[in-house]
């Protein structure tokens, strides 16, 4: 996983950031971290299906 990506995972799920806040801290757009978060999400879930 992009190191962007982690980063943007952890302020939003672990720190609670709203993606306005992760939008200041890390240049992307609230769009564009909504959309990533979401895209990541998703493919971490399908992963997981393997498993369970």
């Amino acid at each position: 996983m992009p190191a962007v990506t982690r980063n943007i995972i952890v302020m939003r799920k672990l720190q609670g950031k709203s993606n306005i806040e992760i939008d200041e801290q890390t240049g992307i757009s609230a769009k564009a971290t909504e959309k990533k978060l979401n895209r990541t999400l998703k493919t971490i879930e399908r992963n997981m299906e393997d498993y369970f």
